[in-house]
């Protein structure tokens, strides 16, 4: 909750400094005169031959119409099919995004563009195209445009060419797409409200938000090896809006093709440009993806423990400064090979308040409501209940062989209550992982039996779901019931009991039950990342995947800190 109320002071602070700032250049510009082409890179960063409307004045354009900020530019020109969108830095601007409204999945031309706002704290206008209107705003300090179909316009195409396209997750694992492992010229992809485009080798982020798209986005794909790229993707407008946003700055993603060839940790050759969570995503042969945070071990150690594969080298960790990875491989989710990706997430305490992450686009553009919505299930926020088990086993007994149990009973005794909570939080973790998995084995038998041409793919599924198992835990009760032997050797004159062996069994059940856990949510993150890569290669499972992937979000949200690893 602390880290929540923190991200919200941080976000309010950026939001009262960034809209308190007279020189970020928001505006209306008119041009003039129309343009056939594109306005050059150059021209828009020079505002060649634009004037400015007057604070309040609205009405019709002579030339191309131009929404504008110190971030970002919004060209709009009559008779082009796209709105260009422009990212601003350092006194450059840089074309990375074209905005292409469909009716009838098909391009319209624009017709007149009319403005209908131009105050400091937002500028919009209204899109005439043919056989229909759509609106566009901007506000000051964002890199961001807000669009919202008014008539005949059915969805945006987003155009920002590029090799890999990533759905963020900010609950489970990441799925980076890589043009060049998906065949065909256009696919149907399910998402959440977010899609990515990696752009120019580290240097910008294009990132499509939405709200109440209710259909699944349409990926297009164009050329072919080493030249195949995500040529764009379509959203459908469903009553709410689409915005365009982009992060424009000097290493603000990093890419390296892994070949399976990295032995050990390995220093990355770039620099990450500002504090904040980033996010490291390693991809396997299968195109499935293992997402992890970086670190900052300085002064520390990688090494870890994971009730799923014992000791292991923590992958992506922050060292004075400098990121470094080393493949997960204890994780048995097969081979690494492909493109390793790192981008900025979500912003921590040290995030300078003038960089924007993820996280803040999404904040800026949805609102705070729905991004806590959507962010309350990250890992950021999971938390256990209770204290461990072997925090019992190492610190009862100390005190009852030292002979201060009694002077210090109310705290013996929080502590007796406080490995039950534990224990009875982590059992009811597990079984609603046990309900899932019966409920997802008949879900599988029922689609396996009407869909047999796609076995294999659901026995795949099957086997994935194993570690889980189909037996509820009943540890909180075998825990309750040794808890209460303790807590008479509090006061006892002369003990009659072996509290160290009690106290060591308690630790026993805890740790089963962490390790089980976690090895719960591994099997059902594995099955996530399967069942969405799936629908990237066999249109026909689609609806099967979206299901799939409907079901695991429902069962991976709001986790405990221990099913983390």
């Amino acid at each position: 909750m602390k880290s929540h109320i923190s991200m919200l002071l941080v976000f309010a602070l950026v939001v009262i400094i960034t809209q308190g700032v007279a020189a970020q250049g928001l505006g209306l510009f008119d041009t003039g005169k129309t343009s056939a082409k594109a306005f050059s890179d150059a021209a828009v960063a020079n505002k060649t031959g634009w004037s400015q409307l007057a604070e309040g004045k609205t009405g019709s354009f002579k030339g191309a119409a131009i929404l504008a900020n110190d971030k970002a530019v919004l060209v709009i020109r009559s008779g082009a099919t796209a709105l260009e969108f422009y990212a601003r830095a350092g006194g450059t601007a840089k074309l990375r995004a074209k905005l292409i409204p469909l009716a009838g999945g098909k391009p319209v031309a624009i017709v007149s563009v009319k403005a209908t706002e131009n105050e400091g704290t937002g500028v919009s206008v209204e899109v005439t195209v043919k056989g229909g209107k759509l609106t566009c705003g901007m506000e000051p300090g964002h890199p961001i445009v807000r669009t919202a179909a008014v008539s005949g316009v059915t969805a945006l195409r987003v155009e920002a060419p590029s090799r890999l396209g990533i759905l963020p997750d900010f609950f489970a694992d990441d799925m980076v797409i890589d043009a060049k492992g998906i065949p065909g010229d256009k696919i149907d992809m399910p998402s959440e409200n977010f899609f990515m485009n990696m752009l120019d080798k580290g240097n910008a982020i294009v990132t499509t938000i939405w709200d109440k798209s209710k259909g699944d986005i349409v990926m297009h794909f164009s050329g072919a090896d080493a030249r195949r790229i995500i040529t764009g993707i379509d959203v459908a407008y469903s009553g709410g809006n689409i915005w365009a946003t982009v992060l424009e700055e000097k290493g603000i993603w990093y890419q390296l093709d892994v070949t399976g060839e990295i032995k050990g940790a390995k220093s990355l050759e770039w620099a990450m440009p500002f504090e904040a969570k980033w996010k490291a995503n390693f991809m396997h042969t299968d195109m499935t993806i293992e997402s992890w945070p970086f670190e900052d071990i300085t002064g520390g150690k990688r090494n870890r423990w994971s009730g799923v594969v014992g000791g292991f080298n923590y992958p992506a960790c922050i060292i004075k400064g400098k990121p470094s990875i080393e493949l997960p491989a204890k994780f048995k989710g097969g081979a690494f090979h492909g493109p390793f990706t790192a981008y900025p997430i979500e912003r921590t305490g040290k995030t300078p308040l003038d960089k924007l992450t993820i996280a803040d686009l999404m904040k800026n553009s949805m609102g705070i409501g729905p991004c806590e919505s959507i962010l309350k299930t990250t890992s950021a926020g999971a938390q256990d209940k209770g204290i461990f088990t072997c925090s019992l086993e190492a610190i009862f007994p100390l005190f009852v062989d030292a002979g201060l149990a009694k002077q210090e009973r109310e705290y013996l005794y929080d502590m007796c209550d406080a490995v039950v909570v534990f224990v009875s939080a982590i059992s009811d973790r597990i079984n609603v992982y046990v309900s899932f998995h019966k409920d997802m084995l008949k879900y599988l038998a029922e689609q396996k039996q009407a869909n047999v041409e796609h076995a294999e793919f659901f026995t795949r599924i099957e086997a994935l779901l194993k570690p889980i198992g189909t037996k509820k835990s009943n540890n909180a009760s075998s825990v309750a019931k040794m808890a209460k032997q303790l807590r008479p050797v509090i006061d006892a004159d002369i003990i009659t009991i072996n509290y160290h062996a009690i106290a060591k069994r308690i630790a026993g059940v805890g740790l089963k039950g962490d390790n089980h856990v976690a090895r719960c949510r591994l099997a059902v993150k594995n099955v996530r990342r399967q069942a969405t890569i799936e629908m990237a290669k066999n249109p026909k499972l689609l609806e099967i995947g979206k299901e799939i992937r409907k079901r695991t979000h429902d069962v991976l949200g709001n986790p405990l800190g221990h099913e983390m690893m």
